[in-house]
């Protein structure tokens, strides 16, 4: 548009073969003016298209994707004890004691030593404790529930699945004292009992 304006203008001043007038200045500019002034309200209605579109966009991304695969977790399913557990403290306790049983699966008797209190590990020495899990295959317990409970000290009671090679399978009920040492939690009795 500003070049057909200016090409037009241009060409009758070209065929008067004349000097152009002050009034056909002042039409150029005025031209020139509405030609700039269109080309800017064009730009700013790009801009508004152009921020309506983003907009769209990111209002459609925020939304639920429908039919898209559903991604594994990379945490850890939580234990229906745990889920179940009241408060923070519950949680942690019977966490500990999964954490205990889950090393010694593992064979990393060390960190499962490590779960016992200071006092626990004053009454039982690791080189006469860890001899007892040397067959052991799987240390698994379930059905873990709070007996009784104060500010640092939770009694856990639960059932023990143990499987050994040679010995095979057998299935105990549990109780574990625990108690708070700092921020955590850390088996000070354990008692299981062949069921």
């Amino acid at each position: 548009m500003y070049e057909k304006m200016n090409t037009d203008t241009t060409s009758q001043a070209d065929s008067n073969k004349e000097t152009p007038t002050k009034e056909q200045s002042n039409k150029v500019e005025i031209n020139q003016e509405a030609t700039s002034e269109n080309e800017k309200n064009k730009d700013k209605e790009k801009s508004e298209a152009k921020d309506k579109s983003v907009n769209s966009a990111n209002e459609k991304s925020s939304e639920p994707v429908k039919n898209a695969p559903i991604q594994p977790s990379t945490q850890p399913k939580e234990s229906p004890d745990i889920a179940r557990a009241v408060g923070q403290n519950q949680k942690m306790a019977i966490n500990a004691l999964y954490d205990f049983h889950k090393n010694i699966t593992e064979h990393k008797l060390q960190n499962a030593y490590g779960i016992f209190s200071p006092a626990m590990q004053n009454r039982v020495s690791y080189n006469g404790w860890a001899p007892g899990f040397k067959t052991t295959v799987s240390s698994t317990p379930s059905d873990v529930k709070v007996a009784s409970e104060t500010d640092s000290r939770i009694v856990l009671t639960y059932y023990l699945q143990a499987v050994d090679n040679p010995g095979g399978t057998q299935n105990f009920t549990g109780t574990a004292v625990m108690v708070k040492v700092g921020d955590s939690w850390k088996i000070d009795d354990v008692t299981n009992k062949v069921k």
